[in-house]
């Protein structure tokens, strides 16, 4: 193969891993040892969720996002580029702040639907499985987090969602 396939390829696995673990985030599909969990009620497991997810969107805000923002703008200052393609190193690791937002965002969103309706709460039409923690029904989940999207979407000025910072100079 080629110099430029194989650099673009380690470029691809990185951005696909790390965009991949918001997405697997988002869906609750992250692995985990329930031996315990599983073990607890109801009230300590939606605790025990709200732990995780904190813990998840400090680690984002903090490594990925700061960190790699710091990553960006430091490449970016010293104008490395990439030995094969002469891509901008700041463009391939951009991947890593948008990543982390991400990942805080999802994590933000379990912490406040640690509250949202259980499976219990559900009517009888939704279907569920056994695999599928009470707890944790996906129905419920993104029902809640549609709301919240609703919500948003009825914000007239966009400007206050997403204020502009200026970076200073």
């Amino acid at each position: 193969p080629s110099r430029w396939t194989e650099e673009l390829a380690g470029f691809q696995l990185s951005w696909v891993a790390l965009l991949g673990a918001a997405w697997v985030l988002r869906e609750g599909a992250h692995p985990g040892l329930d031996l315990v969990y599983r073990q607890l009620g109801r009230g300590l497991r939606r605790g025990a969720d709200a732990l995780g997810a904190t813990l998840i969107a400090l680690f984002s805000v903090v490594v990925l996002v700061y960190g790699g923002l710091r990553l960006v703008f430091m490449t970016r200052d010293l104008g490395q580029r990439t030995a094969a393609l002469d891509w901008p190193m700041a463009a391939v690791y951009s991947v890593v702040p948008v990543a982390g937002a991400l990942l805080t965002l999802f994590a933000v969103l379990l912490i406040a639907c640690s509250g949202a309706p259980t499976s219990e709460q559900l009517p009888d039409d939704v279907p569920m499985t056994d695999a599928e923690a009470p707890d944790a029904h996906p129905d419920a989940l993104h029902r809640y987090v549609g709301q919240l999207f609703l919500q948003v979407d009825q914000v007239d000025d966009p400007a206050l969602l997403f204020p502009v910072v200026k970076r200073g100079d």
